[in-house]
């Protein structure tokens, strides 16, 4: 039996019996009180600005974010595209109307924030969403282009799906089966 000893003075001395402790931890895997204060911790560190109804800086900072994420993709996606001698101009219009959308999307959710009394909830769910998904498919592209090699593996892990499908999409092969 561990015993853990610390002088707290006058009262005399607080003693933990560490095997103790580690029942009542080992317990709480047990219970998931692990999962409950996890999942109680990150609903309290929501942060205040997603709560709030108006448009504030925030907004702007995420729509930046995502603008320059949909931006390099269009780059990386067009550099993919001529090394693929696949360049079209109506698939760069359709790129640029499906981007406006998204934008179009971002706002739409604000404005249903708005009419939900939602805090900025929604803006933020459906912003994050499309991040993701256009840094998902950024990577892909960079990875196709040669850069993968300063991937790390668990990223290229992430990115198989994608690095597959474009991989079929503009060379006619796996992704695996790079020539």
């Amino acid at each position: 039996m561990h015993v853990y000893q610390h002088d707290v003075g006058e009262e005399g001395a607080l003693r933990v019996n560490l095997s103790e402790l580690l029942g009542t931890l080992s317990k709480m895997k047990i219970d998931h009180s692990w999962v409950v204060g996890a999942v109680g911790s990150v609903t309290l560190m929501i942060p205040t600005w997603v709560q709030h109804e108006e448009w504030e800086v925030h907004h702007n900072e995420f729509i930046v974010v995502l603008v320059l994420i949909i931006f390099f993709d269009w780059l990386a996606g067009s550099q993919l595209a001529h090394k693929a001698n696949k360049r079209q101009s109506t698939h760069q219009n359709n790129s640029l109307i499906r981007d406006v959308i998204i934008i179009g999307m971002c706002v739409a959710a604000s404005l249903l924030d708005d009419a939900m009394h939602t805090g900025s909830f929604l803006f933020f769910v459906i912003t994050l969403a499309f991040m993701h998904h256009n840094l998902y498919s950024l990577l892909a592209n960079l990875a196709l282009l040669g850069w993968d090699k300063y991937f790390p593996v668990g990223l290229l892990k992430w990115l198989n799906d994608e690095l597959e499908a474009k991989a079929r999409k503009y060379f006619g092969h796996d992704y695996n089966d790079k020539e």
